[in-house]
C-alpha cells in the first residue's frame, strides 16, 4: 500500500520552492522545535552586496492551519497564488509536521493520555500523539 501524502512530499517541497518559499525551523526550548514555512528573502545565506537593490516589502500574510495536517499540505494550492504579491509564512504548529522532539516520549504521552482518561491506551501512532498533546495543551490553558 502506498501512503498518497508521503509520495506526493517531495514534489510538494519542490514547488513551495519554486513560489519562494522555504522551510525552516526554530528551536523553541531544547528539545522541542517549530517548522515554519517562509519566504526565500526572510532567510540570509549571504552577505548582501552594497549595489543591490533592497526587495520591496510585501504584505505579510500568515496561513495557520486546521487540526487535520500540517500546514503546507493544508494550503498548498493557495501558496502559489499568493506569494506572488504577499510574503507568505506558514507555521506547522506544534506537534504538527516534522519531528516532535525528544520531549514527545511514551511516558509524556501516556501522562497527557491519563487527561482522558485513557488508563491504558493499546496504540501509540503520530495522530494519537498530537491528538493527546492538544488536549494537554488545552488543559494546560485552562489551569
Amino acid at each position: 500500500m502506498v501512503n498518497l501524502v508521503a509520495a506526493q512530499r517531495p514534489m510538494l517541497i519542490g514547488l513551495m520552492k519554486m513560489a519562494g518559499v522555504v522551510p525552516h525551523t526554530v528551536e523553541i526550548e531544547p528539545g522541542t522545535s517549530m517548522n515554519f514555512w517562509v519566504p526565500n528573502e526572510t532567510i540570509n545565506t549571504k552577505p548582501k552586496k552594497s549595489k543591490e537593490k533592497p526587495k520591496q516589502n510585501k504584505p505579510v500574510v500568515v496561513l495557520v492551519h486546521g487540526f487535520a495536517a500540517e500546514g503546507i499540505v493544508t494550503w498548498q494550492f493557495q501558496i502559489g497564488s499568493l506569494t506572488k504579491k504577499y510574503a507568505v509564512y506558514v507555521p506547522d504548529l506544534l506537534f504538527f509536521g516534522g519531528e516532535l522532539g525528544e520531549k514527545t516520549t511514551f511516558e509524556g504521552i501516556k501522562k497527557a493520555g491519563h487527561l482522558v482518561h485513557l488508563e491504558r491506551p493499546c496504540a501509540y501512532n503520530r495522530c494519537l500523539k498530537r491528538f493527546l498533546a492538544s488536549l494537554h495543551a488545552a488543559h494546560e490553558a485552562q489551569n
